[in-house]
């Protein structure tokens, strides 16, 4: 950018060369020459006639500088340099475009051999694929099988657990009824020992009876042996 400056200074002030011609007006005319939009330059021709002869030398007429209008300078130079930055930003977006264009399209092949290569593994594995599947739905119903045979196990160990508990009620309540039985039998047993020694104590006293008098009657010693049972039974049901 300095040296863009630089070559705008160089030709503002270099000095320059009138090409000599010859005249074609009686009196003295001014062209009016611009440098710049603001700064006309005044050049001051040759006087002479028309057809004068030309003379030998021609006199060499110089340029004057003109004024620099600092703004303008200032305005072109911003310019200049806005242009520039345009420029080399324009020039780093077609870089980048460029590199992403070459990028998008070396995708675009990468993705395009891939899919190939997907499509000839697909084929390649749809016999395992088929095989996995069959294999997967053989399994699976195994599976099933295996939750509702696990599920009716659960249900029959719940009953079991369940029925443990009624079986343990029950053992308590059968200790209980054997307890009640045996306190029963244990209030039973005395009378009918009871009974049993006066059934033996009778019946002795009848035999001693009957070998003492041999002419005892059969029939009433029959109905003395039924009188004594007879005792004894109610002897033991009122106990």
């Amino acid at each position: 950018m300095d040296r863009a400056e630089s070559n705008v200074r160089q030709q503002s002030t270099a000095p320059q060369e009138a090409t000599p011609r010859v005249p074609d007006v009686s009196d003295t005319t001014q062209a009016h020459a611009f440098g710049s939009d603001r700064s006309p330059v005044f050049v001051l021709l040759l006087e002479g006639t028309q057809g004068s002869p030309l003379p030998d030398t021609l006199p060499q007429v110089g340029i004057g500088a003109a004024p620099m209008d600092g703004a303008a300078i200032r305005s072109s130079l911003a310019a200049l340099k806005s242009a520039l930055r345009r420029a080399s930003e324009f020039q780093d977006l077609r870089r980048s475009y460029d590199c992403l264009l070459s990028s998008y399209f070396s995708f675009r092949r990468r993705v395009v051999e891939l899919e190939h290569d997907v499509d000839y593994a697909t084929r390649l594995s749809s016999p395992f694929v088929q095989f996995g599947q069959q294999k997967f739905s053989f399994e699976a119903n195994k599976l099933r099988h295996s939750q509702q045979e696990c599920a009716e196990l659960r249900n029959t160990l719940q009953e079991r657990l369940d029925n443990a508990g009624e079986l343990a009620d029950l053992r308590d309540h059968l200790a209980y009824r054997e307890r009640v039985h045996a306190d029963a039998v244990a209030s039973f047993e005395q009378p009918i020992d009871d009974l049993n020694r006066r059934l033996a104590v009778a019946l002795a006293a009848a035999t001693a009876n009957a070998l003492g008098t041999p002419s005892t009657d059969p029939q009433l010693q029959a109905r003395l042996v039924a009188a004594i049972a007879n005792e004894a039974a109610r002897d033991l049901d009122g106990a």
